[in-house]
């Protein structure tokens, strides 16, 4: 749940009930961009790591991409300080998901507008537990 700029992760273990576990996104370094985030979706890695993704609207591009972030298990960002992105194709990108790749890595999908609004398609994207692409780098 994304809450103004705070990421609140509520862990449920098998042993044991972790008390909600807020993480301030700027403070972590997940993203210091002071622009329009939205859409966060985390996802739990088997080892007990997760990666975090949202919508982010930068202002070099001013066009919405998705961005990426391992957070290890400790809450420390793995991952390229501001997040890597999903697609280095500069276009609107929306409506994502993510599932684990079985690896540490994590496979996104998400609709993007490349060709115009009237005409998006959706495009996928694999990467490693190192936050590299190994799949086209335009997605």
């Amino acid at each position: 749940m994304y809450l103004a700029g705070f990421l609140t992760i509520l862990i449920i273990s098998v042993n044991q009930i972790v008390t909600a576990q807020v993480i301030d996104i700027i403070s972590r370094n997940t993203t210091s961009f002071h622009s329009q985030n939205s859409q966060v979706q985390l996802i739990t890695l088997s080892d007990g790591d997760y990666i975090v993704g949202w919508k982010s609207t930068r202002p070099s591009t001013l066009t919405p991409g998705i961005f990426l972030q391992k957070v290890s298990n400790k809450g420390e960002t793995d991952w390229e300080g501001e997040g890597t992105p999903a697609c280095s194709f500069v276009s609107p990108q929306d409506k994502y998901k993510m599932i684990s790749d079985g690896f540490g890595g994590v496979i996104v999908a998400w609709e993007d507008r490349r060709e115009g609004y009237e005409n998006s398609k959706i495009y996928l994207q694999r990467l490693n537990g190192k936050g590299e692409i190994l799949w086209d780098p335009d997605g």
